[in-house]
């Protein structure tokens, strides 16, 4: 009879392979889909002098920065990304976005009536940020891995 291998009935040529299989397997790792080191970013967001009531800012890599977008809530004129939701560092198109903050969170449950209500109402405060710190935003800034990510964005309605 022949002698077992401890992988139950296989033949020993067979886990030999199969052992081979699995270091190469292991070996090669997920190194495709490492992801990028990233950073922790706060700041303030003021429209001609006064702090932006609510809205979101997003980091978008460029120049051959790593990494995928990062976006985060503007509440009362701040932000703050936690490292595990921040943008990985190198140079990033800034891209901030008013928002009305009398709005419900889009994940809020309403009834028929409020969702009415909501589709009808407009708000006379909100005056939408120029294209310039947008959809077309001029904004650029560089992040490191080293120190702090302190970032001020000073923006006037009239770019």
């Amino acid at each position: 009879m022949a002698p077992r291998t401890p992988a139950a009935g296989i033949a020993p040529s067979a886990a030999i392979a199969l052992a081979a299989a699995l270091a190469a397997v292991l070996a090669a790792g997920c190194g495709g889909s490492e992801r990028p080191p990233q950073v922790a970013v706060r700041g303030t967001v003021t429209v001609d002098g006064a702090p932006l009531p609510a809205g979101t800012v997003t980091f978008v890599p460029v120049d051959g920065a790593p990494g995928p977008r990062a976006s985060g809530a503007i509440t009362a004129g701040e932000f703050a990304l936690p490292a595990a939701a921040g943008p990985a560092p190198g140079v990033h198109r800034v891209e901030i976005v008013a928002a009305d903050p009398d709005r419900p969170a889009a994940d809020a449950e309403l009834s028929p009536a409020e969702l009415a209500q909501l589709r009808t109402a407009r708000s006379p405060r909100l005056k939408p940020l120029p294209a310039e710190y947008n959809a077309r935003s001029t904004l650029r800034r560089e992040l490191t891995a080293d120190g702090e990510n302190r970032l001020d964005f000073p923006l006037t309605r009239t770019p």
